[in-house]
């Protein structure tokens, strides 16, 4: 009987010793701690990644903070790098407004990520005003959906990288030849001569004529199409389908740049970084858009997919419609988000 005791007491203490050399995987090595979600306030709030203790088996290559709409994020989803000698405050930027998010640190070592543990936080409550009205948002954060009420999620090819707050994966990336994304016969878009907002950042690499930012319309029927183009050495073009208007401000080649049009009914106003820099008078020439193609990145001349032309070379991120002409103190809130 007291070899079995003897036995099982051996047995115990080896169990109970510490491992000399912890694997990978086991989670003490290394030794990464998520700072909790503050701040969160407009499109952003604050976290931040510390990396209390690893090994000299370990070299670390990269570390920072990554975030997404599901459990589990990684790099792969919203993400921010910092210096590897760095710490203290990461702003996470970006965010879509009253949305749940995970978010864990990581770090990088012998080409493998690491994570700290997970946190989750809602991001904040829009302004009432910038809601009202909004029947297509589309902020391009990994993806194409459409997360107003409307859901016009778009299809195509584009990839996805770096957006104009420099966080990974928030903006729509358009080669200028084959990709693109629509959706024929969206739904709640502006049609007739009603009122509508357009919003949205770009950074075109290529500035070049003809190239279709984005807009929503058919383009078989005379004033039926709501499209903005870039031209060469001129600015934009807004294309109503023979009742065309360039707009003689840019181009903005290289550089994030925020466009907005409002439509009251009578007068289309052209907004630039915030600022009015074009009006266009209608009231001899009224509208009337039939919303049944949407694209970004390239125009179509026909639903579903007939006529793809006009490809874009850049990026474009956030991009919104409403059915109601934006004031100028809402549209410098939107810039300034």
């Amino acid at each position: 009987m007291k070899i079995y005791i003897s036995i099982i007491v051996l047995l115990l203490c080896i169990s109970c010793e510490k491992d000399p050399a912890v694997p990978v995987g086991k989670g003490n090595f290394p030794d990464i701690a998520t700072i909790e979600v503050s701040k969160i306030i407009g499109t952003s709030a604050s976290s931040g990644v510390q990396i209390n203790s690893t090994s000299s088996n370990y070299t670390l290559q990269e570390k920072g903070i990554c975030w997404g709409l599901n459990p589990n994020p990684t790099p792969d989803n919203q993400s921010i790098s910092i210096s590897l000698t760095a710490s203290g405050e990461i702003v996470l930027k970006d965010l879509i407004p009253n949305t749940k998010y995970y978010a864990r640190a990581f770090g990088k070592f012998n080409n493998t990520y690491y994570y700290g543990p997970e946190v989750n936080f809602t991001s904040a409550i829009q302004e009432v005003s910038l809601t009202s009205g909004l029947v297509g948002y589309f902020p391009m954060n990994g993806n194409s959906a459409d997360v107003s009420n409307s859901k016009n999620n778009l299809n195509g090819n584009p990839t996805f990288a770096p957006g104009r707050t420099a966080v990974k994966n928030t903006a729509a990336s358009f080669n200028g030849t084959n990709t693109y994304l629509l959706l024929a016969n969206p739904v709640n878009l502006p049609s007739g001569n009603s009122p509508y907002t357009m919003s949205f950042w770009f950074f075109s690499n290529n500035w070049k004529m003809n190239a279709a930012l984005g807009g929503y319309g058919s383009s078989n029927t005379n004033f039926t199409s709501n499209y903005i183009k870039t031209i060469s050495n001129i600015g934009f073009n807004h294309y109503h389908w023979n009742l065309d208007k360039d707009i003689s401000t840019g181009p903005y080649p290289n550089v994030w740049t925020h466009l907005v049009i409002t439509y009251d009914g009578s007068i289309e106003r052209y907004y630039i970084n915030g600022a009015l820099r074009f009006t266009w008078d209608h009231t001899t020439a009224k509208l009337s858009i039939n919303p049944t193609i949407m694209s970004l990145g390239c125009r179509v001349n026909q639903p579903p997919s007939s006529g793809i032309t006009e490809y874009f070379n850049g990026l474009i991120d956030e991009f919104r419609i409403y059915n109601r002409a934006l004031s100028q103190a809402e549209i410098t809130t939107l810039f300034n988000n």
